[in-house]
């Protein structure tokens, strides 16, 4: 998205407030109409990173093994379990249930090689320090971070000296992939990937599918149980005859214990993420206390059609207006920044 890489152009004037008013090109899922211009030139030719870059910057991959493909397996296998011997026994027939359970199985089949592999928004490094900030180095001949305005708010702009670029807002260089990405969520260990700009919504999508699909498996592992017991004691379903009905399914158990721990995980995922959308931060922003006053928070409904629909704006609404200096504007917290 070439507008957070105007907030990271070292040609900015300094102390002037530069107005765009022309908003940005709308564009499709970038796995489909690939990267722009300028980053599909870097993907394709100068790639220096760790990611596998495949489909001309389109998907990226990371720790492909064993991370994804452990999710694969522990995740997959257990689905493949579930659908060919516990559904199929809990006798429900055409239902709410047995139907959105396989709604929620395409969506998560869809949804996990997309937040996995679609490239999460790699930004094109520089092959040489920029001329510009050759006046602005410290004492370690380093050059020293930026400040700039955004909407009334001013937060400190750090250059990454492995991309040699000052960071675009919102942006942190992953030490496991070695890249600097746009919108930076977390890496996700699980994914093998970063979360980024453009697969933060396959994430999401993910988890909150995974949490329904979870609480429905619960419920038929328990439709399960209470069916054995009834048909091996008749209408005795005591506390003893359950007890024994479970002593005699060693596979449910574990099954059931394995759905109750991906619940939790995924659930407390699924709620975290609904209310930092909401105030339109990132796990990485909201972990390290960035801001004192979130300058992207344009409230809850425009937040989330900012990260969700229109993820080409840096800011939900309004014009971008650019202003940096290498002294801190009035409105600057000590101890916030972009990145540590």
């Amino acid at each position: 998205m070439s507008r957070y890489l105007e907030y990271s152009s070292p040609s900015i004037k300094l102390s002037e407030a530069h107005r765009i008013i022309e908003k940005p090109p709308r564009r499709g899922p970038v796995f489909i109409c690939g990267p722009e211009e300028q980053f599909y030139k870097y993907l394709t030719t100068g790639y220096k990173g760790a990611s596998s870059i495949c489909c001309g910057g389109r998907f990226a991959t990371g720790q492909l093994w064993p991370n994804a493909i452990c999710t694969i397996i522990l995740t997959f296998m257990p689905g493949i379990f579930y659908f060919h011997c516990v559904l199929p026994r809990a006798e429900l027939g055409v239902c709410f249930i047995s139907v959105s359970q396989k709604v929620l199985s395409y969506l998560m089949m869809v949804s996990f090689p997309l937040a996995s592999f679609t490239n999460p928004g790699i930004i094109p490094r520089n092959d040489k320090m920029p001329s510009e900030v050759q006046e602005h180095k410290n004492l370690q001949g380093l050059p020293n971070p930026r400040y700039l305005r955004i909407n009334g708010r001013t937060v400190k702009q750090k250059f990454c000296h492995t991309c040699l670029i000052f960071r675009p807002p919102r942006s942190k260089h992953c030490l496991y992939c070695d890249n600097c990405v746009l919108r930076f969520d977390h890496h996700c260990t699980w994914l093998g990937n970063c979360v980024g700009l453009h697969n933060y919504k396959y994430f999401v999508c993910l988890i909150y599918c995974a949490t329904i699909f979870l609480f429905e498996c619960i419920i038929v592992v328990f439709c399960v149980f209470n069916q054995t017991a009834s048909s091996t004691s008749g209408n005795n379903t005591d506390l003893i005859n359950r007890i024994i009905t479970l002593w005699e399914e060693p596979f449910l158990i574990v099954f059931l214990l394995y759905c109750l721990f991906l619940l939790t995980a995924v659930l407390l995922l699924a709620i975290y993420h609904t209310i930092i959308s909401t105030q339109n931060l990132t796990t990485n922003e909201h972990v390290k206390d960035y801001y004192k006053e979130n300058p992207f928070d344009y409230g809850g409904f425009r937040n989330c059609v900012n990260i969700y629909l229109h993820p080409e704006l840096v800011l939900a609404d309004g014009d971008d207006i650019i202003e940096a200096d290498y002294i801190p504007f009035d409105s600057f917290t000590e101890g916030r920044s972009f990145d540590d």
